[in-house]
């Protein structure tokens, strides 16, 4: 591996917040949005993430004790994204139904 790859690591969350703040990173890729039959319908938010698992670690942890910050308006508009995805996935279950 050069000095210039850098790990991938596979991340997934439930979170809405959390999903936005790791979008929000540099290196991070939306791989899909899925939902899980239960009690109810859970999404997940599937993230690639060009980081070890060290260093995803270290900043959820940060994020969860308010330590970190990310660009407001770099937040604002990943979660818009988000929640578009999910709007045009429940349209789309919707219709299949």
């Amino acid at each position: 591996m050069s000095t210039t790859d850098k790990p991938k690591t596979s991340f997934r969350t439930k979170n809405l917040n959390e999903a936005a703040f790791i979008w929000s990173q540099d290196g991070v890729d939306l791989k899909n949005v899925q939902g899980k039959q239960g009690r109810g319908t859970t999404i997940y938010f599937h993230f690639d993430v060009e980081m070890s698992e060290e260093e995803l670690t270290k900043i959820l942890i940060d994020y969860a004790n308010g330590k970190t910050l990310v660009e407001p308006l770099a937040f604002c508009e990943s979660l818009r994204k988000l929640r578009d995805a999910l709007h045009g996935g429940l349209q789309h279950h919707r219709k299949s139904k």
